[in-house]
């Protein structure tokens, strides 16, 4: 809890911080006169956004922050909120990122997964000019792509990135890495990765990795000639590349093929589709941020304001992360095998988040508050269980065939 409390606290010392201010106010008079809407209380305004449009919630500021905030308008706090750079919400995100995180390892090793999504951001000529356009033959709009770099141990985001929408996943993934200082890490790739560059580009970060391929003629001869479930092969056109090589098969029967430089036996291959399993959190994760905290809503149609609440959001995700994780221990060290609701502790951190903000005296007293919260909203976990994926579009194809 002392980690969320000095988070919090360096929080505040930077939004009290006259150069911090001067530093990501977009012009050098911005912030300077005694106005209501202060540096600090715009900021506060956007971070504790739960969602609903900024016209209704303005208003309520005032209410959540206890006559903290003066009454304002919801156009008085947007020409404020864009007088303010989105590198503050960034360097709040980046300080989340290093403070917030448990630091846990499997064998040895953390372990990293990089994964990356689409979103549609507000259709400005603005952003389509930086973001870049998707769409198909009949219209276009704009559009932007997410990269993450998570933790799927503990459930935490290391670095993000938000690119152009055409922007090449494997070009992110270079830049995560290359921002990030990783040591002693495993990788965790889904099939968009492979490639001769990635393996080694990740081999000159001296990082480990375990990437996911498809099964057919696409993967290279060394690959495709490995029939053992777990062999060491080189590529004879490449011999700098080489590969351990898994082989297993899943539930439905179906085989799954893994790729790694890790070549320690002390890895089975049961280990190594234990590793893949880990890399699914990501995926909850960003639906998590696309769909339960519903970045797509942005509050502004600025370039600018984009990116404030992109880095607003990953910095709520961190916060709360950290919360469940530190109350998940209480209840495993019980013996429960329980797990918190993701949905209903978002909820319950968003109503306590403008109160962590603004009342630091009271601080330890609302984390502990939200903890006693998050242990009561626990559902079983079952081990094992699976569903079969519903096909939701049939195919059009001579379907006037099927009486």
């Amino acid at each position: 809890m002392k980690q969320l409390e000095q988070f919090f606290l360096l929080i505040d010392q930077c939004l009290n911080d006259t150069e911090f201010i001067r530093k990501h106010a977009l012009r050098e008079k911005d912030f300077t006169r005694n106005r209501i809407l202060t540096f600090r209380n715009t900021f506060w305004g956007l971070l504790a956004h739960t969602g609903a449009s900024l016209q209704s919630e303005i208003p309520l500021l005032t209410r959540k922050f206890c006559g903290e905030i003066p009454p304002v308008s919801p156009q008085a706090f947007s020409k404020a909120r864009n007088k303010m750079n989105y590198t503050s919400c960034k360097e709040i995100f980046e300080f989340s990122a290093k403070k917030l995180i448990f630091h846990k390892q499997y064998k040895g090793y953390f372990l990293a997964a990089i994964d990356a999504s689409k979103i549609l951001p507000p259709d400005t000529s603005e952003i389509r000019n930086v973001l870049g356009t998707c769409g198909n033959q009949f219209s276009e709009r704009a559009g932007a792509l997410i990269s993450l770099l998570y933790d799927p141990l503990s459930d935490h985001i290391i670095n993000g990135i938000l690119s152009n929408c055409n922007e090449s996943e494997r070009k992110n993934l270079y830049t995560l890495i290359e921002q990030t200082h990783l040591e002693n890490t495993i990788l965790l790739l889904d099939r968009g990765y492979p490639g001769k560059e990635v393996y080694r580009f990740l081999s000159q970060h001296k990082l480990k990795y375990v990437i996911r391929m498809g099964i057919g003629n696409s993967n290279p001869r060394y690959i495709r000639e490995s029939i053992n479930a777990d062999q060491i092969s080189t590529d004879i056109k490449n011999p700098d590349i080489t590969h351990r090589i898994i082989r297993f098969k899943l539930n439905d029967n179906s085989e799954e093929l893994l790729i790694t430089n890790i070549y320690d036996t002390q890895f089975t291959v049961e280990d190594f589709k234990t590793l893949y399993h880990f890399r699914w959190p990501i995926e909850t994760k960003y639906d998590e941020l696309k769909n339960k905290f519903q970045l797509e809503k942005f509050t502004g149609k600025t370039l600018n304001s984009v990116y404030q609440d992109f880095y607003n959001q990953m910095t709520k995700l961190n916060i709360i992360s950290y919360l469940r994780q530190i109350s998940s221990l209480e209840i495993n060290s019980v013996g429960h095998k329980k797990k918190i609701s993701i949905q209903a502790s978002i909820k319950v951190f968003l109503f306590y988040l403008p109160q962590l903000l603004h009342d630091a005296f009271r601080r330890i007293e609302i984390i502990h508050e939200i903890c006693m919260l998050l242990k009561k909203i626990l559902f079983p976990v079952r081990d094992g269980r699976s569903f079969s994926r519903k096909k939701k579009h049939t195919d059009r194809k001579y379907r006037y065939n099927l009486k």
